[in-house]
């Protein structure tokens, strides 16, 4: 069975990535996109970004690696930089980022976008089919890039929390939810119940890890979330439909 969509936005994005570094790179920058949202859903987005490079000194032009290699070889660090833009209330702001070993960036804003920065005019997604050569010898960069931009709906009050309802249909036992990322701790709500108690799996339909019972009135209280758990089921069937709340609390 298929779940409502809860208030929540995924976008991720691999792009294989092809420069000629210099010292003076990030003085004259070209900048690629890699990801892009645009909605008024949300409050906020926690950015992340991290990368596979590979370094190489060629005294003559050469091509991209083809992404095996980067992976086989890579190192967990870029020396690329990226550019997080955002609009709030109507006004635009950005932050630039050494992508280093990896960042994770958390701003509050209905338009996320994310640029990934390097040398003017020597800076490739190879993943678009532009196999050629590049310069006439130097440093050059093979980079295979993960980035994610995970979008919430926040209570001003509290922006670090993510609720989610739908309704588990009457007759259907064991509904699986998949833990939203960075997901700490939650707390469940049944108002109209009846729900015996919920419970945390590694996997969709693997091992119970932990039961969340449910207490008066119509709560399970808040708690800490087992660490290796993958997905929430809703435990037993019930003669009539129910509506379940989960707020969570993301450790941005």
């Amino acid at each position: 069975m298929d779940l409502p969509a809860p208030r929540t936005a995924l976008r991720e994005t691999a792009p294989q990535l092809f420069s000629l570094w210099s010292d003076d790179a990030l003085a004259n920058k070209s900048a690629i996109k890699v990801l892009s949202t645009r909605d008024s859903e949300h409050a906020g987005w926690t950015v992340s970004m991290s990368a596979l490079e590979v370094v190489r000194a060629q005294a003559q032009a050469t091509a991209p690696l083809p992404r095996h290699a980067i992976v086989a070889e890579g190192l967990p660090s870029s020396r690329l930089h990226a550019r997080v833009s955002w609009m709030r209330a109507g006004q635009g702001t950005f932050v630039e980022l050494d992508i280093g070993t990896g960042f994770r960036l958390c701003v509050e804003g209905c338009g996320l976008e994310v640029e990934v920065l390097g040398p003017a005019g020597l800076l490739r997604e190879t993943t678009k089919n532009d196999a050629r050569r590049l310069g006439a010898g130097g440093i050059y960069l093979d980079t295979l890039l993960s980035g994610q931009a995970l979008g919430f709906a926040a209570d001003p009050a509290h922006p670090n929390t993510l609720t989610q309802t739908f309704v588990v249909p009457a007759g259907t036992a064991e509904v699986a939810l998949q833990l939203p990322r960075f997901a700490k701790r939650l707390q469940a709500y049944a108002p109209q119940g009846p729900f015996d108690r919920l419970h945390f799996r590694l996997g969709e339909a693997g091992p119970v890890l932990a039961d969340w019972a449910f207490i008066w009135p119509h709560t399970t209280g808040d708690g800490v979330l087992p660490q290796s758990a993958t997905h929430l089921t809703t435990g037993a069937a019930s003669k009539a439909d129910r509506r379940l709340t989960l707020v969570w609390t993301l450790e941005l």
